[in-house]
């Protein structure tokens, strides 16, 4: 039976597999400070052994570091979390890749505010699936271009993982920090040897695909063939009267570009906190297929968009809406993250606030996703991830980001996140098999200190108890898989005997958090 006849069948048991897992510890952390968070995560799997799991994130406690703990049996336990060695004080935005041999490559920001400020983006290496790493390398620093430009902003690390002569070759891409002055480069450097030496940087524009803005963040892949991307931004009125995202690719390494117009983005400005950031990916099985995605607001609300080529970026399809819910119902979305499968599946990823109060960014939110199969031309319907609705903190607008990181092998789903469920800025890790329905439930990288709460009977035919551990000022919502609101209670009890069978979403809001679980009809 084709994936696409048994579609809703799987998202049902998908979604209701991910809704009640248990959330359970898998860090060490309780010395966090009111305002402390842990952001930024960012996930890697193994091609050798896709039980080896990796996840760096950026760790905030006197000072900032970057934190590794790896998995060698598919999620289901973690090893002691691993400070990576840094000289400075400040590190963030970590990325991560696997050649083919399975060493595991790291790179991140290491800097200290100074006059003028000091740092660079570093590389490490690792043999033994992220449990402990080798000498750091430079692959540019705050003084590379001019002394002012300070190109070590957003590093993105991929690897070339063909069988062609560039296998092997890493490649980083980063932009310029927030208030240096123009002109404004997307920056392109590579290693040859194994991240043991980075050689000079250029630039990723070049003369009449400039990219003129102050953020020009360039997402990096490497397709099968070995071909190197990235797509840009660009808003130079005298090149074209319009913002556009470009794409550079390179099939020497980098020696040099050609140059194509992914699109002409004509939406209005998202004018929010959302984190609006961008991705490219390539199809493993396909060498001239490419996706991109990024958060537009087509629509009038920050929606999540696609565009596809089938013929290395010659030409793009019309961008596509992700997202499913209403349009125009000022629910914002961000935090896209997408990936391939080995087959050509495709998971999409991103935060999701049609279910919360309030509008724009300052909004409760889940995780959700859909999945394109490959003998399919349409997106499921969207799923929940997260099992929490999780109401809005101020802690997202300090510095280091909530992030989002996904991949998808063997067509199971391997997910991190940060949400403020907790009061702090945490990481999650989730594992959904998207066939079978076997989940590894979610898991919290960071500490997890609220009551536990739980429903019983489940399943159940007549009245549900809840038990919310003695908390106060308690809300019940019962909504349907697709996250549509049925009804609401103010009591710990109610009945399900006029429900039809299935499975159904219990959210429960008290006056220290809003928790949601999975509730079985029958």
């Amino acid at each position: 039976m084709k994936k696409t006849r048994i579609l809703q069948f799987i998202v049902v048991l998908l979604i209701g597999s991910s809704a009640c897992a248990q959330i359970t510890d898998i860090s060490t952390d309780t010395d966090l400070g009111t305002g402390a968070f842990e952001g930024e995560p960012y996930l890697a799997i193994n091609p050798l052994n896709p039980q080896n799991i990796v996840v760096a994130w950026m760790h905030v406690s006197s000072s900032r570091s970057i934190r590794v703990r790896s998995s060698f049996n598919g999620g289901q336990t973690w090893s002691t979390p691993y400070d990576v060695p840094h000289f400075w004080i400040n590190e963030g935005d970590p990325t991560m890749a696997f050649d083919n041999s399975g060493n595991l490559f790291l790179c991140f920001i290491d800097h200290k505010n100074a006059i003028p400020d000091t740092g660079a983006v570093y590389s490490f290496k690792s043999t033994d699936g992220g449990l402990t790493w080798g000498n750091r390398a430079e692959v540019i620093n705050m003084a590379a271009d001019s002394g002012s430009h300070q190109p070590v902003d957003r590093p993105w690390l991929v690897c070339d993982r063909s069988s062609g002569s560039l296998q092997g070759t890493l490649y980083v891409t980063t932009k310029p920090a927030s208030g240096t002055p123009a002109p404004y480069h997307p920056y392109f450097i590579k290693s040859t040897d194994g991240a043991q030496t980075w050689q000079p940087f250029r630039y990723v524009d070049s003369t009449g695909w400039l990219s003129a803005l102050p953020t020009p963040l360039a997402v990096p892949v490497v397709s099968s063939n070995g071909t190197f991307y990235c797509i840009y931004p660009s808003y130079l009125p005298s090149q074209n009267p319009l913002p556009r995202y470009l794409m550079a690719s390179s099939a020497n390494g980098g020696t040099s570009f050609n140059y194509s117009v992914v699109m002409n983005n004509t939406s209005p400005v998202v004018n929010d906190s959302a984190k609006l950031g961008w991705q490219l990916i390539a199809n493993p099985s396909n060498a001239n297929h490419l996706a991109f995605f990024n958060i537009k607001a087509t629509y009038g609300d920050a929606d999540v968009f696609m565009t596809e080529t089938y013929n290395a970026g010659i030409t793009w399809s019309t961008p596509i809406r992700i997202n499913d819910d209403v349009l125009g119902n000022d629910k914002m979305q961000d935090l896209v993250w997408a990936s391939f499968d080995s087959d050509s599946d495709l998971v999409v990823c991103w935060r999701d606030r049609r279910n919360g109060a309030g509008v724009g960014y300052a909004a409760s939110s889940q995780i959700f996703g859909a999945v394109r199969w490959k003998d399919s031309i349409n997106f499921s319907p969207n799923f929940i991830i997260s099992d929490t609705l999780v109401a809005y903190n101020n802690i997202l607008l300090q510095g280091g980001n909530d992030f989002l990181s996904q991949r998808v092998q063997n067509d199971t789903l391997y997910i991190v996140w940060g949400d403020t469920r907790t009061g702090f800025l945490n990481i999650w890790f989730d594992k959904i098999a998207l066939v079978n329905n076997i989940s590894n439930g979610i898991i919290n990288i960071a500490h997890d200190k609220l009551p536990f709460i739980e429903i019983y009977p489940n399943p159940a035919n007549g009245i549900v108890q809840v038990n919310t551990n003695n908390q106060k000022n308690v809300s019940i919502e019962l909504r349907s898989l697709r996250g549509e609101l049925i009804r609401e209670y103010s009591t710990n009890s109610f009945s399900v005997s006029n429900l039809e069978n299935g499975v159904y979403f219990v959210i429960v809001k008290t006056d220290k958090q809003i928790s949601t679980r999975k509730l079985v009809k029958q």
